[in-house]
């Protein structure tokens, strides 16, 4: 398990060290880790398996945009991604495949079916 690989390299004890902000979104991602890997099974139980991925690449671009707007109420508190050309490509490349993965799955099934011959 990776925890064995990187415990050499942790310091468990400073978790008492951190502020009571740090600690609040420490727990909040806990949480959230158990909640989506829940939502995940559950998604996979009522849509494709196409559908659900294509959501959860979307992670990414939520992920960035939670932190823009932790960084827009909590100044000064340091959580500054740069926005790069980079990544803007990324993000741009996400949604794109994201809607042609949408877009393909509807007309895969809609399209009518061949000719008898």
């Amino acid at each position: 398990s990776a925890v064995v690989l990187f415990l050499p390299w942790t310091s468990p004890l400073s978790i008492f060290s951190i502020d009571a902000t740090v600690f609040a979104l420490l727990v909040f991602a806990s949480l959230n880790t158990v909640v989506a890997y829940g939502a995940f099974a559950e998604a996979l139980n009522h849509w494709e398996a196409s559908r659900v991925s294509a959501v959860v690449a979307l992670a990414p671009l939520l992920t960035f945009g939670s932190m823009k707007l932790l960084e827009a109420t909590l100044p000064g508190f340091p959580l500054h991604e740069p926005l790069t050309a980079l990544k803007t490509a990324g993000a741009v490349t996400v949604v794109i495949g994201l809607m042609l993965t949408a877009l393909g799955g509807r007309r895969a099934r809609s399209a009518p079916p061949p000719p008898l011959k």
